[in-house]
């Protein structure tokens, strides 16, 4: 992996850690499935990340 992957994997996280997941951190098309949710849109996964913990 380059050092600029790299970057982008330790931005991701971040992001996530943070709450804010900008968009040129993902692409229009991407999904995911989890256990607990199953399928999920590029929306509903920024949805998802904007939530605070109670």
């Amino acid at each position: 992996m380059t050092p600029a992957n790299h970057q982008l994997v330790r931005d991701f996280f971040t992001a996530i850690a943070s709450g804010n997941v900008p968009d040129d951190l993902l692409t229009q098309d991407m999904s995911l499935w989890t256990v607990n949710g199953g399928t999920s849109d590029k929306a509903r996964f920024q949805g998802a990340m904007t939530r605070t913990p109670a």
